[in-house]
């Protein structure tokens, strides 16, 4: 419960994945923020890159055996653009509601918001969250 405040507090858009990681609960603005995404799409297809997507996976891989949240930047392609994104990543432990995703927008390049220029942070490896 502690990390989805977290990330709902910090994060721009906050999204609950299922064990296949297919997106569940996609409110009006989630769905506008992520270029019309509906409930159901996969959200490794949100990733701009095969390299991206076997980052992601190796991500899931890491905070489903440690059971550490993690965060990572990414580039996510939304509505033929792309997007600068840091990404959260929770295991909640639960079939229907497996994984927790919190995204912030990091860059101008992201359709529909303002954000700072340039990437708030930048990280080259996966950085693990630390609980605190």
């Amino acid at each position: 419960q502690g990390m989805q405040t977290i990330a709902h507090n910090f994060c721009d858009v906050v999204l609950r994945l299922s064990e296949t990681l297919a997106i569940r609960s996609v409110t009006r603005k989630q769905a506008t923020l992520l270029g019309g995404v509906v409930e159901g799409s996969s959200f490794v297809e949100l990733l701009a890159t095969h390299e991206e997507q076997a980052r992601f996976h190796e991500m899931l891989t890491h905070v489903g055996e440690a059971h550490i949240p993690t965060c990572m930047s990414t580039t996510l392609k939304l509505r033929g653009k792309t997007a600068e994104v840091l990404l959260l990543l929770v295991d909640l432990g639960k079939r229907d509601m497996r994984y927790l995703v919190g995204l912030s927008l990091a860059n101008e390049k992201s359709p529909g918001i303002s954000a700072p220029e340039g990437p708030i942070m930048a990280w080259d490896n996966v950085v693990p969250l630390l609980p605190g």
